[in-house]
């Protein structure tokens, strides 16, 4: 297994063709073919399914995909990290942010490293807590904004603030309190996304410390959904300010002060702790943690 057989698997599952991938790469099919087939032969797996528009990836095609794409991640970083003494920043850096604070940092973060480090180019991937951390110890992220980041050997963790959750309620379907106490919480038909999703746990927690259930009505790993069926009526959700305001229709909710422990999360900025940090991703870094 080498770098180029790597990089030729990862353009052609991209793009589900060897000749699209062929005209990417600006490499003869032929040879394409051949590096692809060598990487199968080595690793004693069928990496490709062929159909008539082109090819999709097998299943352990996909569990290679995602490794792949970490170790060549990596292999952009070390090449910076030799020159990283070199003048100006520039090079490659992948983020990662919840969806509550995705579209919140990203226009804004984008914004002041065009001013500041135009030469940086950074990718946003968005996802789940637990989905970042995984990402990141995969090598397919360098930094990332994380709720509750538990402190492991694999990653170093850095403290940015604490944030409250509350009940995010259809203006025509508010609760007629100011506030409300976790016992009414746990009365409410909540939306809320499944585990092992941080507010659920959280949720689950604190009211599970009272000898109480939350009552759920649905399931919703996305945060726009989960605030499309709050519009609907058809419940209520947990969520952080953030969460609302990014959401475009801030106006058609009503957001209610929950009453009680254990419904904050701190927010931490998240770096491998096994890898070198190249000064882009600390300047990323920087940045996001101003932000945040």
């Amino acid at each position: 297994m080498d770098f180029k057989q790597l990089q030729y698997f990862v353009r052609v599952a991209e793009l589900g063709s060897f000749s699209r991938a062929s005209t990417a790469l600006a490499v003869a099919q032929p040879a394409l073919s051949r590096q692809v087939r060598l990487l199968e032969v080595e690793l004693r797996t069928s990496l490709f399914i062929r159909h008539g528009r082109g090819v999709r990836t097998t299943e352990h095609g996909k569990k290679l995909l995602e490794h792949a794409r970490g170790i060549l991640h990596q292999c952009d970083r070390t090449t910076e990290l030799m020159h990283d003494d070199e003048g100006e920043l520039s090079g490659k850096v992948a983020v990662g942010l919840p969806p509550s604070l995705c579209k919140l940092l990203a226009v804004p973060l984008l914004t002041a490293l065009r001013e500041r480090h135009p030469n940086i180019c950074v990718t946003v991937r968005e996802g789940l807590s637990t989905h970042l951390l995984e990402w990141l110890i995969g090598g397919l992220l360098d930094c990332a904004i994380v709720y509750n980041a538990p402190k492991t050997a694999d990653v170093d963790v850095r403290a940015i603030g604490v944030e409250a959750r509350w009940l995010v309620s259809a203006r025509s379907n508010r609760v007629s309190t100011r506030r409300v106490s976790l016992e009414a919480l746990s009365r409410l038909p909540l939306i809320i996304p499944s585990r092992p999703h941080a507010t659920r746990m959280m949720v689950e927690r604190a009211l599970a410390e009272l000898g109480l259930r939350p009552s759920i009505v649905a399931e919703i790993d996305g945060v726009p959904a989960i605030l499309e069926l709050v519009r609907g009526e058809f419940g209520h959700a947990v969520l952080p300010l953030a969460a609302v305001r990014a959401s475009g229709h801030a106006d058609e909710f009503v957001t209610t002060r929950i009453v009680g422990q254990g419904l904050k999360s701190s927010v931490s900025l998240v770096v491998p702790a096994k890898r070198p940090e190249t000064p882009s991703q600390r300047a990323v870094g920087d940045e996001l943690s101003n932000l945040a």
